[in-house]
């Protein structure tokens, strides 16, 4: 009687092919999860980098023309800055870091949406000195506050530094 060789696979090598092909799942997966998890830090980064700036333009604008600086204290709850602006008019930048969020604000009015939550702000002026006008160096650190997840949450921290011209 002939025995006929009948070619197939064996379950090992059924075993190994399957293996492998989870762990080529496995990896492209996570890769697709990463690619997902960093454009969405992007996106949020991007989101508090145009909201910081908006508001960075308007304590710009204001401080530039402002006549002078009336009070500028820094403490750990509260930083402000007080300014006469050019009509005369005294005016305030408040950092409020208290509660769950916090926010920039001039005078009463909230100058950052309540998506953004500032973490650090602080207002450093210095006065003019060797011909060079008074200044007043902002520091402003800001998160996504819409975000739970912490590896995608965005955040921003900006310096800048605003010369007074009306001086």
């Amino acid at each position: 009687m002939k025995i006929e060789n009948k070619k197939g696979l064996s379950l090992i090598e059924i075993l190994i092919i399957i293996i492998i092909f989870s762990v080529l799942g496995v990896l492209t997966t996570n890769a697709i999860f990463l690619t997902l998890r960093s454009a969405n830090k992007g996106n949020s980064s991007i989101k508090i980098r145009d909201n910081v700036n908006y508001f960075l333009s308007i304590i710009q604008r204001q401080l530039r023309g402002a006549q002078d600086i009336v009070n500028c204290p820094n403490s750990q709850d509260t930083s402000y800055i007080e300014y006469i602006d050019d009509n005369g008019t005294t005016n305030r930048f408040t950092c409020n870091l208290s509660g769950d969020l916090g926010y920039i604000a001039s005078g009463s009015a909230r100058l950052n949406t309540e998506e953004i939550d500032i973490t650090t702000c602080s207002f450093t002026c210095i006065e003019s000195e060797s011909g060079n006008p008074p200044s007043v160096t902002v520091n402003i650190t800001a998160e996504d506050a819409t975000t739970s997840i912490p590896e995608i949450r965005g955040n921003f921290t900006t310096t800048t530094k605003i010369y007074l011209r009306n001086n």
